[in-house]
């Protein structure tokens, strides 16, 4: 009898704690737009990193946020915030480049955001570090209030391509009704991406070209190898100037002369971005110049967002 008493007693007991871990579970999920909120306010502390905005980067932590560096040193998140100098003109903040690899919700008013940081070096070189931080809502308004930093290491070929895994996905010409489209995918071993593109040339005569972007270890630097179909190829070398990508382009045109090409990439969001392109031929040849705005087929699939092959 005194078992049954105490198995009955236990009862409710555990009852209450099936709805207490089902209400739990049931808090995990987000409001709709919270990522993007969490995300919003991640891009908008790189931002200020980048352009070493005290006020802002204060503002961006909660009153008890901790830094905790790759020695395992804490500092106070706003502390650190006010320690921060700004750009130098020889460094203006456009070479920190910082990716959001994931985010996850912990509870609705919690989220864990895991990214990469290259650590720019001397002599043109880089390592790349990882960091978690968790960001927490208060009143209306996501804040930092962790922040774990890693060692830096030597970046493997992946890990220099993060900073462009945004291009992954279908896209296409704006109100162009597909006059050029392109395709992003990471290869299988991930330490390439492969772009496929097909539109007009400045002749309106079709044209596709395929592109492989990897790290080249010999210039230190992303490299894309391209050829199209008419016969011709080049190789071009990307490179960061704050939110724009710049990719200077050598090559060999079908007919044998040679001809060289800068391009911009500005990204306007997670579903747009505008491509500009000024391209010289051989003798004879006129300079062509283009700029279109493409936009992601299917919002919804964003899968190499995450810097994941």
């Amino acid at each position: 009898m005194q078992r049954f008493s105490q198995c009955f007693l236990c009862l409710p007991i555990a009852m209450g704690l099936v709805a207490w871990c089902s209400a739990q579970e049931r808090r995990t999920e987000p409001q709709p737009g919270e990522t993007a909120a969490v995300r919003q306010a991640a891009e908008a502390y790189i931002a200020a990193l980048r352009r070493g905005d005290t006020a802002q980067l204060i503002a961006s932590w909660t009153a008890n946020g901790e830094f905790i560096d790759r020695a395992g040193r804490i500092t106070k998140g706003r502390d650190l915030a006010r320690q921060t100098s700004l750009p130098s003109p020889k460094h203006d903040g456009g070479d920190l480049l910082i990716s959001i690899d994931s985010m996850r919700f912990i509870t609705p008013d919690v989220a864990f955001e895991v990214g990469t940081t290259e650590l720019p070096g001397a002599n043109d070189t880089f390592a790349v570090a990882r960091y978690s931080a968790i960001w927490v809502k208060r009143d209306g308004k996501w804040l930092l209030d962790s922040v774990l930093e890693s060692a830096p290491h030597e970046g493997s070929h992946h890990d220099r391509l993060r900073p462009l895994s945004w291009l992954v996905g279908d896209w296409a010409e704006r109100g162009g009704a597909g006059s050029v489209e392109l395709t992003c995918r990471w290869s299988f071993d991930g330490n390439y991406l492969l772009r496929e593109m097909k539109g007009r040339d400045s002749t309106g005569q079709m044209l596709s070209v395929s592109q492989r972007i990897g790290w080249d270890p010999s210039k230190k630097q992303i490299t894309a190898w391209t050829f199209d179909s008419d016969g011709g190829h080049a190789v071009g070398a990307w490179s960061r100037q704050g939110e724009k990508w710049l990719v200077r382009s050598t090559g060999v045109l079908p007919d044998g002369q040679t001809g060289s090409s800068t391009s911009t990439y500005v990204r306007d969001g997670d579903n747009a971005f505008t491509w500009e392109s000024t391209q010289s031929g051989g003798a004879g040849l006129q300079a062509t110049h283009r700029k279109i705005e493409l936009v992601r087929r299917n919002s919804a699939d964003k899968s190499g967002s995450l810097g994941q092959p």
